[in-house]
């Protein structure tokens, strides 16, 4: 741990003061916040990350052209060189990885490089490495020369006591669920009431809508099983939530969002543990390059592209949106049956201002078959025709009496411009 005595800390302000006296206002700006850190120091606190989820070296082609791709594999490798870059600037303690680091058994050598590097240069950061669902199968752990400061789990419970002072240790225990081998074990885990406990597992809480797939962790079984804090991995979104009268339970959530199911702020969980008092907080630190977000747009009686247009940017300046975004555009309400709305249009109008846009139409077309009950020409015998036809579904018959009546008045296939 990273301690200096007050006393020490307070002579150096005396030095700042002195100084500020004869620097610069540059000099006296770094060397402020030089002092700034030691003072931090020396409050006798423990500094964990808790992050998950990190999906190195995932495909992302579902959503995205080849160039983005490209780009937003790069950002997620840069999310873990920045995530480093934050634990040395601000003397943290501890990096604990609650699974899926990697998104597949096979990794670059670039990327597994980048990481082993990253976590070599660091090394007074003790790192804490779970495998998930993901990179359960991959060979790091396999890999000879790897970093002093790197420690692994198995399939078998596992404790590292993490830092000992003078009133306890403080421990992480962890143990890696896998497909082989989902058996909790919780008879395996004993774990000291006098220490503070740290308990690393990756898997679904009972209690959330699970996948058949999943592997679950029966949150009643954790119940006084002495954990302090519970590091989790496999929800991709941030939530917090109580153990017991002693301890919580925490998903940091993805570190990069990479779809439209893993919608606004990602980041991490600082873990600040008082040393003295065996008490701790946490905070959750958002730290994505880029988020995803979801803007409904209600679009009813809007009657061009241009008109949905005019809608959309309004919802998308209420909704404050950063232009780094990945967003997806809802549409929904009631549409006439006759409105030329097109998609490709409106994703042209918007694809320079956001990184990534998609367009959704939930619309529903709305039509008035009463005003076409008397109407004696083509149209009105076509839109007659299709409304009885039993054997079709209404959203079936809205759909083929937009496309008929497009074509009717010559509107199907003709080519819609945008007007910037």
């Amino acid at each position: 741990m990273r301690e200096i005595k007050f006393s020490l800390v307070s002579l150096f302000f005396c030095i700042l003061v002195y100084l500020a006296h004869f620097t610069c206002a540059s000099k006296f700006i770094t060397i402020f916040m030089f002092f700034k850190k030691l003072k931090d120091i020396g409050r006798n606190t423990l500094k964990i990350i808790h992050c998950a989820d990190l999906h190195l070296d995932s495909s992302l082609t579902a959503n995205f052209n080849a160039g983005q791709t490209k780009e937003r594999k790069l950002e997620l490798i840069n999310s873990f060189e920045r995530l480093l870059r934050y634990a040395d600037e601000n003397l943290v303690d501890a990096v604990i990885i609650a699974g899926d680091l990697f998104d597949k058994p096979i990794v670059s050598k670039t990327t597994k490089n980048i990481v082993l590097d990253g976590i070599t240069r660091l090394k007074d950061i003790d790192f804490y490495y779970l495998k998930g669902n993901h990179d359960e199968f991959n060979s790091l752990d396999q890999l000879r020369n790897l970093p002093e400061n790197l420690h692994l789990f198995n399939n078998e419970w596992q404790t590292y006591t993490a830092f000992s002072s003078d009133y306890y240790d403080i421990t992480i225990s962890g143990k890696e669920l896998t497909s082989r081998d989902s058996n909790l074990d919780l008879e395996g885990l004993e774990l000291e009431a006098s220490d503070f406990n740290i308990v690393c597992l990756h898997g679904q809480l009972t209690g959330y809508e699970s996948k058949k797939d999943d592997i679950n962790i029966p949150l009643n079984g954790l119940v006084g099983k002495n954990i302090d804090y519970l590091a989790l991995g496999h929800i991709h979104k941030e939530s917090v939530g109580e153990i017991d009268s002693r301890g919580i339970y925490a998903y940091s959530g993805a570190l990069e969002g990479r779809g439209f199911d893993e919608l606004g702020e990602k980041g991490f969980i600082l873990l600040n543990i008082d040393e003295e008092n065996h008490s701790f907080t946490h905070e959750f630190i958002p730290f994505a390059k880029r988020t995803l977000e979801e803007v409904w747009v209600d679009i009813t009686d809007a009657y061009t592209s241009l008109d949905v247009i005019e809608l959309a940017t309004e919802a998308i300046n209420e909704a404050n949106i950063p232009k780094t975004s990945l967003i997806k555009l809802v549409l929904v309400g009631e549409v006439l049956v006759e409105a030329d709305i097109n998609e490709n249009v409106i994703k042209r109008h918007f694809e320079n201002d956001f990184f990534y846009i998609k367009i959704v139409n939930d619309s529903r077309f709305k039509l008035n078959i009463s005003d076409y009950a008397h109407e004696e020409s083509l149209k009105g015998e076509f839109v007659r025709l299709i409304a009885t036809d039993k054997e079709l579904s209404n959203k079936d018959k809205m759909q083929i009496i937009n496309i008929g009546i497009k074509a009717l008045t010559n509107d199907l296939g003709k080519q819609d411009y945008e007007i910037n």
